[in-house]
């Protein structure tokens, strides 16, 4: 099984055989483009007055400085835990491990001596995409901690030469709505606008619009006869035959005499597709520089 799977990849699993269903959208920021100026900056220039009002500063703590901290970190871990309900959830979302976080560089906001607010960063290869996993903070942090934390970790991943921060997933966001959609696509348009007993979708989708990202659908591919749904394996196989009817298209268009056919470069699958058969949590598929 194979996990936030990028659009532009889809023919690649597609070649093997597997179905794949949408997920939602994951929002990416691009970091050539953030900046704290303007009315567009306005909401996020003010997350750091609010921050530095309350006595609070952000910095970010490399990998090799985090078992300093790493206790602190915990009694955070605890505390957010403690408040929220259940306990660590694992599968697509990370949980707390001391070797695990002792791996990455860790953004930490700080008020009267004490961490009450962190995230571990995810320093992808090349410098090319900055993005976060576990996001935790004290119930006695000042009101919007995390906005604050997220603009120092954007501004951060820019100094460093970083082209995109990743903001992670809105679960069933983007989906048709049409009666002639298939199932699992109208369900999930359902629940995205219904379903705020069981997930604030729509919340989410708002708080991460503030940071001005970019929406980029993500889907899920696995085996279809061991899997998928039989609705799902049905669009599956659809999408499959039109992905290799474009494909084919593209590469039997003659050009002109003396260039022979176009062709297309195969994609190979995203980075950050996730392979879900053996490791059951969300983790980058490189090891992070």
């Amino acid at each position: 099984m194979f996990y936030e799977i990028r659009k532009d990849s889809l023919h690649v699993y597609a070649d093997f055989g597997l179905t794949f269903v949408k997920l939602g959208e994951e929002a990416v920021v691009d970091l050539s483009q953030f900046c704290l100026d303007g009315s567009r900056g306005k909401p996020l220039r003010h997350a750091l007055r609010h921050l530095e009002h309350h006595g609070a500063s952000c910095r970010v703590v490399p990998a090799t400085e985090v078992p300093a901290i790493l206790a602190d970190l915990r009694v955070v871990s605890d505390d957010w835990l403690e408040h929220k309900a259940g306990g660590e959830k694992g599968f697509s979302l990370g949980f707390f491990r001391p070797d695990y976080v002792e791996r990455f560089p860790v953004a930490v906001v700080e008020q009267g001596g004490r961490i009450v607010a962190f995230a571990n960063l995810w320093p992808g290869p090349g410098t090319i995409e900055l993005s976060v996993d576990l996001m935790r903070y004290r119930d006695d942090a000042p009101n919007g901690v995390m906005e604050g934390l997220m603009v120092c970790v954007m501004r951060w991943g820019k100094e460093l030469g970083y082209r995109s921060f990743s903001l992670g997933m809105a679960p069933l966001s983007g989906f048709e709505r049409s009666p002639v959609a298939p199932l699992w696509t109208r369900l999930g348009s359902f629940l995205y606008a219904h379903g705020e007993t069981f997930y604030n979708f729509q919340g989410l989708r708002a708080y991460k619009d503030k940071f001005h990202p970019a929406w980029e659908s993500r889907y899920l591919s696995a085996s279809g006869r061991a899997h998928a749904p039989a609705h799902a394996r049905r669009r599956g196989g659809a999408d499959r035959r039109r992905l290799h009817a474009d494909r084919a298209q593209m590469t039997a268009i003659p050009a002109r005499r003396d260039q022979g056919f176009q062709r297309r470069s195969p994609l190979a699958p995203s980075p950050r597709s996730r392979c879900m058969s053996c490791c059951g949590s969300r983790r980058p598929t490189r090891p992070p520089h």
